[in-house]
């Protein structure tokens, strides 16, 4: 190997092969899916052109993900994304009920009870699309 290839694959950078990978649920115009990064590389959420004079919140967000000071991507028309190790509870809400219907005077049904129970309850969301992942893949 000659002292110029060494040198151009010290200067590649790589992800240590150890490194904990983070994965992303991006979520937009365009639908959803889920990337999965290293754990030092940073994702950023902004408008598209933060420095344009005016209007620059009409062309929508768009998510870049950087490696150090590298720009490695850009998803344009984002509404918003989350890291999907961290967990989230949804509400979930419950309606019962029954009524009963008697026979009125013209042979008609009248209703003379109803019951209507409500519950509400938190349940872990760890779905994505249909996909269901378990705590080992998040």
């Amino acid at each position: 190997m000659t002292t110029a290839s060494k040198s151009k694959s010290k200067n590649k950078p790589r992800a240590k092969k150890s490194e904990r990978k983070i994965k992303y649920l991006i979520k937009g115009k365009d639908g959803e899916f889920v990337i999965e990064l290293p754990e030092s590389w940073k994702v950023t959420f902004s408008t598209v052109n933060p420095n344009s004079n005016g209007g620059s919140y009409d062309r929508g967000f768009c998510i870049r993900i950087w490696e150090g000071t590298k720009l490695r991507a850009v998803f344009n028309n984002a509404e918003r994304f989350r890291d999907l190790s961290i967990p989230l509870l949804r509400k979930v809400e419950k309606e019962t009920g029954n009524a009963e219907w008697t026979f009125d005077s013209a042979n008609g049904f009248e209703e003379s009870t109803r019951k209507i129970e409500k519950e509400s309850s938190f349940a872990k969301d760890d779905t994505v699309d249909g996909l269901v992942f378990d705590d080992e893949d998040l």
